[in-house]
């Protein structure tokens, strides 16, 4: 990771991520895809869809805030 001075407010810092530190994300989320792919092999390919779009729909819910700004699920 380095950090830079922003060019364009004192105040802040910029942080970016060195070649050394794209290299250990890289490996890290190939590593998180395999251990996913890994869990989800029992599951019947339709199982496996269901699950994506359970999960989707997860996503979007607490993506979106609701009108009182919270972020929460709507049974």
């Amino acid at each position: 990771m380095r950090r830079s001075p922003s060019p364009t407010d004192r105040r802040a810092l910029q942080v970016t991520l060195t070649d050394q530190g794209r290299d250990v994300v890289d490996r890290a989320v190939a590593a998180g895809v395999e251990v996913q792919q890994r869990m989800l092999a029992p599951l019947p390919a339709g199982k496996r869809h269901q699950l994506e779009g359970l999960l989707r729909e997860l996503l979007a819910a607490v993506a979106s805030p609701n009108e009182t700004g919270a972020r929460t699920l709507e049974a």
